[in-house]
């Protein structure tokens, strides 16, 4: 029957955005308004993750996303390599991007990109993305740093890219604070905690090179001849020093030091053909996996081959994708089939319009390799009889786009979300193994999504609500949230050259439960959350400034000062409270040669 459905799924009209290789690769023409970490409005709100005192870099909000209850979705560090995917850059001109951003409790944030078509036409990219926090309390350090590149060019005969990445994450545990009733006597980072001497670094690499060969080229119809072949790598390394038999049931290796690790590399190669003509074009073919897997004195390895297929159907204002793969051999046959429709339509012109969506995702995956044996100092389990985990997605979303006389602009987007997982395994602490049976495991979530934007006369208004409804007591993520934020620009001087921008943001949400991690794991514990215990809602607002000259800006902003009137021991994050007011400056500089 699962073969079936995938066969069935090459007939669906489809898409897939790659025109090097068969991953998604896509190119963005920059222009001259292009500003490293985006407009003042957008920054402000991406950057909140410095504002919480438990960080994700990739979260700008306090709460989890409903991905979290997906498979592996409880994982904090997530460093996917295995999606590839490459966004470059074209400038006309040589880009160099830098920003930077430090403040209180050692905020720091480096940002560096250049990108510049070289002669023949070959587009370079090249990126470096750090970030850094002392942390809001004992031992809540976190940095992440990203170094990438991309060279790529395209032709009628052939074309080529190879790209590449290194990631790492290091993280401080600090087991949450002993007593919070000294929150109201003490500043966070002076409050003691359970573990002073705990932490972990996770780390990743990629290096992919896709091409294509022209076979026949016509004016109706073209073949080409496409590959890609990439490595990837994963590493994780967790120190714990302490009396580790009064904190784990289990000490199996020493009850004074931990140091777990495990690595997880894979090469594959994908090999296939894809057609266009017209306005269709349809890629398929074979990719071959070899993966191994080091942990302790575990070693595992396996080969896998899937059978691949993309469709793209472009016609006046229509858009239709299509991906599907079948695994033959090697991951007890897992399969995925995605499907996407766009439709513009247009109003009085080209620049008013509304842009209608409809997503639509279903798969049966096998969970990851550490989920399925692992060997650490206090955690043991082999789970040799893994079954298929069950995920069916599917969005619709209408947004419309109305251009206001005076260089204005006024978008509005209404959106609906349905997740449906079956089966889904969640590590239950109890018996120190993952299972498929918890309350979570089958879980539904919807989500309605309200958004709007203004922008004329130098006023910048953006707003959002958020309603998520969950089918299980547990408040993981806030049935209503609220945030948005509104700032003015007025130019200074006869010129008006220099422009300066004042704004306020703002969050406000429903109650949630308290969540728990699993720092020796790395993941966050959602099968033991009290849903008798509510944190109350929680209203915060910032302020921030700016300054630009041209493509030179500098940018003060002071949030959290909902630490003024909120309940100091409110916690997300068991034994992480709310964090101090944060203060922030950052420079940016977009320079075109």
């Amino acid at each position: 029957m699962k073969l079936f459905l995938i066969l069935f799924s090459l007939f669906i009209s489809a898409g897939v955005f790659s025109q090097i290789g068969f991953s998604e690769y896509s190119s963005d023409t920059l222009v001259s308004t292009y500003r490293t970490f985006g407009k003042m409005s957008d920054n402000n709100h991406s950057f909140t993750v410095f504002d919480h005192s438990f960080f994700s870099i990739d979260n700008p909000n306090f709460f989890l996303s409903k991905s979290a209850l997906a498979s592996n979705g409880t994982l904090i560090d997530i460093l996917d390599l295995s999606h590839k995917s490459t966004d470059q850059k074209i400038s006309a001109l040589p880009h160099i991007g830098f920003g930077y951003i430090f403040g209180s409790q050692g905020a720091q944030r480096v940002s560096f990109e250049y990108g510049q078509v070289l002669p023949k036409d070959w587009v370079l990219n090249t990126q470096i993305r750090t970030s850094k926090l002392t942390g809001f309390f004992r031992n809540t350090g976190y940095s992440e740093s990203h170094y990438g590149f991309s060279l790529s060019k395209q032709a009628d005969k052939y074309g080529f890219i190879i790209s590449g990445a290194t990631d790492k994450i290091e993280r401080q545990w600090s087991g949450g604070v002993i007593d919070d009733s000294l929150l109201d006597f003490f500043a966070p980072q002076f409050i003691p905690v359970y573990k002073e001497s705990c932490n972990s670094i996770f780390k990743g690499f990629n290096a992919s090179v896709g091409s294509y060969f022209g076979l026949i080229k016509s004016n109706k119809l073209s073949l080409k001849y496409i590959n890609e072949s990439s490595i990837y790598g994963l590493n994780r390394v967790f120190n714990e020093i302490d009396t580790l038999n009064g904190i784990y049931a289990q000490n199996y290796f020493d009850t004074l030091v931990t140091r777990d690790e495990f690595q997880h590399s894979t090469v594959d190669h994908f090999s296939g053909v894809r057609l266009q003509s017209g306005n269709l074009t349809y890629s398929s073919g074979l990719k071959g996996s070899y993966w191994n897997y080091r942990n302790m004195g575990l070693f595992r390895d396996t080969l896998e081959l899937n059978i691949e297929h993309k469709l793209l159907l472009q016609k006046k204002n229509w858009k239709l994708n299509h991906s599907a793969s079948y695994n033959a051999l090697g991951a007890f046959n897992e399969w995925y089939s995605k499907q996407s429709v766009d439709y513009r339509q247009s109003l009085s012109d080209l620049k008013n319009y509304i842009d209608f969506a409809f997503r639509n995702s279903i798969s049966r995956s096998i969970p990851r390799v550490y989920q399925r044996f692992y060997l650490s100092n206090n955690t043991a389990y082999n789970n040799s009889n893994m079954s298929l985990e069950s995920t069916y997605s599917q969005e619709l979303s209408a947004q419309l786009n109305r251009y206001l006389e005076g260089n204005g602009n006024m978008k509005l987007e209404l959106s609906h979300t349905l997740d449906i997982h079956r089966g889904i395994y969640f590590f239950d602490v109890q018996n120190l193994n993952w299972v498929n049976n918890s309350s979570l495991s089958n879980n539904t979530i919807q989500q309605f999504r309200m958004s709007f934007s203004f922008d004329k006369n130098n006023l910048n208004v953006r707003q959002a609500y958020q309603y998520t409804l969950f089918n299980n007591e547990a408040l993981i993520i806030p049935k209503h949230y609220l945030f948005g934020s509104i700032d003015y620009k007025m130019g200074l001087f006869k010129d008006k050259k220099m422009e300066v921008i004042l704004g306020l943001n703002y969050s406000l949400n429903s109650k949630t439960n308290t969540i728990s991690v699993i720092e020796n794991m790395g993941i966050y514990d959602l099968t033991n959350i009290n849903t008798d215990e509510f944190q109350n809602g929680l209203f915060n607002v910032g302020a921030y400034t700016s300054i630009e000259i041209e493509t030179f800006r500098f940018f003060l902003k002071v949030n959290n000062l909902g630490y003024l009137w909120n309940d100091l021991q409110w916690s997300y994050i068991d034994g992480l409270y709310l964090p101090e007011i944060t203060v922030r400056l950052g420079v940016t500089w977009d320079f075109w040669n």
